[in-house]
Protein backbone atom coordinates (compact mmCIF):
# COMPACT_ATOMS: atom_id res chain seq x y z
CA UNK A 1 0.00 0.00 0.00
CA UNK A 2 1.07 3.40 -0.81
CA UNK A 3 2.16 5.51 2.14
CA UNK A 4 -0.53 8.25 1.17
CA UNK A 5 -3.20 5.33 1.32
CA UNK A 6 -1.45 4.38 4.12
CA UNK A 7 -1.63 7.21 6.64
CA UNK A 8 -5.33 8.86 5.06
CA UNK A 9 -6.95 5.00 6.15
CA UNK A 10 -5.30 5.06 9.76
CA UNK A 11 -6.29 8.70 10.52
CA UNK A 12 -9.70 7.10 9.19
CA UNK A 13 -9.67 4.71 11.20
CA UNK A 14 -8.73 6.68 14.34
CA UNK A 15 -11.02 9.59 13.78
CA UNK A 16 -14.13 8.64 15.34
CA UNK A 17 -12.34 6.77 18.74
CA UNK A 18 -10.24 9.94 19.13
CA UNK A 19 -12.85 12.21 18.75
CA UNK A 20 -15.17 10.43 20.80
CA UNK A 21 -13.40 10.30 23.71
CA UNK A 22 -11.97 13.54 23.53
CA UNK A 23 -15.64 14.73 22.87
CA UNK A 24 -17.07 13.00 25.96
CA UNK A 25 -14.39 14.12 28.23
CA UNK A 26 -14.76 17.54 27.16
CA UNK A 27 -18.08 17.66 27.67
CA UNK A 28 -17.82 16.33 31.10
CA UNK A 29 -15.90 19.45 31.81
CA UNK A 30 -17.73 22.18 30.57
CA UNK A 31 -19.89 22.55 33.93
CA UNK A 32 -16.77 22.82 36.09
CA UNK A 33 -15.23 24.98 33.49
CA UNK A 34 -17.58 27.17 33.44
CA UNK A 35 -19.27 27.06 37.09
CA UNK A 36 -18.95 30.06 39.28
CA UNK A 37 -20.13 29.09 42.74
CA UNK A 38 -18.62 27.56 45.54
CA UNK A 39 -15.04 25.70 44.95
CA UNK A 40 -14.67 26.63 41.58
CA UNK A 41 -11.65 29.08 41.86
CA UNK A 42 -10.07 25.59 41.80
CA UNK A 43 -12.28 23.66 40.04
CA UNK A 44 -12.27 25.96 36.69
CA UNK A 45 -8.49 26.55 35.77
CA UNK A 46 -8.24 22.92 35.97
CA UNK A 47 -11.15 21.96 33.82
CA UNK A 48 -10.14 24.59 31.32
CA UNK A 49 -6.28 23.29 31.14
CA UNK A 50 -8.30 19.66 30.72
CA UNK A 51 -9.74 20.98 27.92
CA UNK A 52 -7.47 22.75 26.46
CA UNK A 53 -5.44 19.36 26.78
CA UNK A 54 -7.99 17.53 25.03
CA UNK A 55 -8.32 19.78 22.07
CA UNK A 56 -4.68 20.18 21.22
CA UNK A 57 -4.42 16.27 21.88
CA UNK A 58 -7.38 15.10 18.93
CA UNK A 59 -5.47 17.90 16.54
CA UNK A 60 -1.89 16.28 17.36
CA UNK A 61 -3.49 13.19 17.05
CA UNK A 62 -5.34 13.68 13.80
CA UNK A 63 -2.93 16.32 11.94
CA UNK A 64 -0.08 17.16 12.69
CA UNK A 65 1.35 13.28 14.00
CA UNK A 66 0.26 12.02 10.52
CA UNK A 67 2.42 15.08 8.54
CA UNK A 68 5.34 14.48 10.57
CA UNK A 69 5.24 10.62 10.38
CA UNK A 70 5.10 11.29 6.40
CA UNK A 71 7.58 14.01 5.65
CA UNK A 72 10.17 11.61 8.04
CA UNK A 73 9.43 8.30 6.60
CA UNK A 74 9.63 10.41 2.86
CA UNK A 75 13.13 11.84 4.13
CA UNK A 76 14.63 8.20 5.17
CA UNK A 77 12.85 6.54 1.98
CA UNK A 78 14.76 9.71 -0.01
CA UNK A 79 18.30 8.78 1.10
CA UNK A 80 18.12 4.99 0.87
CA UNK A 81 17.65 5.07 -2.81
Amino acid sequence: MPLNEAIRSGVEERVRPVVMTALMAAIGLIPAAVSSGIGSETQKPLAVVVIGGLITATILTLLIFPLIFYSAYRRRYAKTI
